[in-house]
């Protein structure tokens, strides 16, 4: 019994560690596709140089010049024409870089070959150890059994977790709706005190506007009385007054309570600016 569980435990330990040899050769399959697709991308960005379109040159052009290149002799006097007419456009000279590209491009194209072959053979393996393990379950009931009810056990561990991820994210969704809420009030009272203080501010502007214009009332209303008094002959302001003595305290008075009520709008305005 222990003979058999050393041998179906360093089977398993195989069968991993041809799995993960597989995910690290499609890795590098991965890479050598990238890379080829950049050299195919050079090809082409070199061929619009040289004044091709997206497609290329034409599989019998590219025959003519790979004959030329390597066998110029056994060219016919149509491709041999054909080989001049392109030699002339410069695309001899596109041939040899691509050729060049192909040369880079062969070690990328011999890895993903090889590594195809490895991952065949390590797929065939377990494929192997798979269809060894199920005939030995039809034929042995209790292992079958055993590998139901941890089939069960696994079933059941998933939907354990699965319960636990949602009560979870239900948790998060009641924390990220209480903290929505939060951050609403929040703009909200944000927003009244704004319109408070820009109440504030219109009032202030207001008030200043009125202080102004009263202390502008007060400076014309002064200049009048100057302006009268000056253009008042004496002998009339003496009748007016009764005597110069009582007239000038009375205009003295005039003049105090104007500088009062001037006093006054200042310090209204002063207050208005706090």
């Amino acid at each position: 019994m222990g003979d058999a569980f050393a041998t179906d435990r360093k089977t398993d330990m195989e069968v991993a560690e041809r799995e993960a040899k597989i995910k690290e050769l499609q890795a590098e399959n991965l890479e050598a596709k990238r890379a080829l697709k950049d050299l195919d991308a050079q090809k082409q960005n070199m061929g619009r140089e040289y004044g091709l379109g997206e497609e290329g040159l034409s599989g019998q052009d590219w025959d003519i010049l790979e004959k030329g290149s390597k066998i110029p002799e056994a060219m016919s006097e149509e491709e041999k024409a054909r080989y001049q007419e392109m030699k002339e456009q410069g695309l001899t000279e596109y041939y040899d870089r691509c050729k060049d590209i192909d040369d880079l491009a062969k070690p990328y194209r011999q890895t993903i070959q090889d590594n195809n072959k490895e991952i065949k053979v390590c797929e065939a393996s377990n494929k192997a150890v798979h269809k060894s393990r199920l005939d030995l379950r039809r034929g042995n009931p209790m292992i079958a059994a055993q590998e139901e009810a941890e089939a069960i056990m696994d079933a059941a561990r998933d939907d354990i977790i699965g319960m636990i991820k949602d009560e979870g994210m239900d948790h998060i969704d009641e924390e990220m709706q209480e903290k929505v809420e939060q951050a609403q009030e929040e703009k909200e009272e944000k927003e009244e005190e704004e319109e408070k203080l820009e109440a504030i501010r219109e009032d202030k502007a207001q008030m200043l506007d009125q202080a102004e214009a009263a202390r502008e009332k007060a400076h014309e209303n002064e200049k009048r009385v100057e302006d009268l008094l000056e253009a008042l002959p004496t002998e009339e302001i003496l009748k007016m007054s009764g005597s110069t003595s009582d007239f000038q305290q009375e205009l003295k008075d005039i003049m105090n309570r104007m500088k009062l009520m001037e006093e006054d709008l200042k310090g209204a305005a002063v207050d208005a600016t706090l």
